[in-house]
């Protein structure tokens, strides 16, 4: 590691060094067992030179520092303290402070993770638990109790294509751990876990058929193709022929709208910014800018989910108006 006065005015050295401490800090990275973090990152304070000089002159740094990784929101608040003056109590306030401002800066690009990890996992729930309220409205009506069978077919087939990809992943792993795999899918927070393992960086072992990358894009497939999209266009047709438009309804619409278009960007976005993916096919993958990430995440789950709403409405009129032209338009 080079010397403080050896570092290049550029910034270049500065930036690689924080990358370094990022990754060196994120296996420890958790609310919940913050003195980890603290303890590995005094280490590292320790082994590198650079920063070692730094704390030896600013004491205060590693403390807030380490407040900034943590990346905690807390209650806004403010010192008076001049930097030479700085205490260890100024720097909690100050790491505290950057986390805030991180928040409010659109996306923070280190909140992403936690984004698509939670933001998923949450649709996903939703939808089902949406889902299943409509069927259970359409099954109390005569006209629509067919509408709620086919959503029952694809709820069904859905999960049973993702089970199919559980069993061929871990084909060669014990029953004990297929159990459990398979518990993720029928309590349908199979989602939430894939997308934990990829942000975690999990690769292929020896055991396992796929990397977590390509099992989470199957299973976002096989959720989109099998429930989400079906399932908007079903109650979309359902809707229009309604004579009582439920608005709860509309929002089961909305939330499969949405689950579709998250689960696409997310299988977009795993894909685009895997270094494996860019070193292998540098010209076709990293549209995705190294900074704003975040934000740039956001715009494609929007896009998406409007697309997805556009396209619903589209193919549940025509499904109604020329059911003859309706498979051709649902397939280009």
């Amino acid at each position: 590691m080079k010397e403080t006065a050896e570092l290049d005015a550029a910034g270049q050295d500065a930036r690689a060094l924080g990358q370094l401490l990022v990754h060196e800090m994120e296996p420890v990275r958790t609310k919940k067992r913050p003195e980890e973090l603290e303890s590995k990152l005094h280490i590292f304070f320790y082994r590198t030179t650079v920063l070692r000089e730094l704390a030896d002159v600013h004491r205060w740094f590693p403390k807030m520092l380490f407040q900034v990784l943590r990346n905690v929101p807390s209650r806004p608040r403010t010192t008076k303290a001049k930097l030479a003056d700085f205490t260890e109590r100024d720097a909690v306030i100050t790491g505290r402070a950057m986390t805030m401002l991180m928040l409010s800066n659109a996306i923070p690009d280190a909140a992403v993770d936690e984004m698509r990890l939670f933001g998923g996992a949450g649709l996903s729930v939703f939808d089902i638990i949406s889902d299943v309220y409509m069927i259970v409205v359409f099954l109390g009506s005569e006209e629509t109790r067919g509408v709620a069978h086919v959503n029952i077919a694809c709820v069904a087939l859905s999960l049973l294509m993702q089970l199919l990809i559980v069993w061929i992943v871990n084909r060669k792993r014990s029953w004990r751990r297929i159990a459990r795999e398979m518990m993720y899918v029928v309590t349908f927070t199979k989602p939430g876990i894939d997308a934990a393992r990829v942000a975690a960086g999990n690769e292929i072992d020896d055991v396992a058929t796929l990397s977590p990358l390509i099992e989470l894009t199957f299973s976002k497939g096989i959720e989109m193709v099998c429930e989400s999209i079906p399932a908007a266009i079903i109650q979309t047709r359902a809707l229009i022929l309604s004579k009582e438009r439920s608005t709860l309804a509309l929002v089961s619409i909305i939330i499969s709208c949405c689950t579709t278009g998250f689960a696409a960007a997310t299988m977009w976005y795993d894909f685009d910014t895997s270094p494996e993916k860019r070193k292998e096919h540098p010209r076709l993958i990293g549209a995705t800018p190294d900074d704003s990430r975040g934000a740039f995440f956001v715009v494609l789950v929007v896009s998406g989910a409007l697309q997805v709403v556009a396209k619903s409405f589209s193919s549940a009129l025509l499904f109604v108006a020329r059911p003859n032209y309706f498979l051709a338009y649902a397939s280009s």
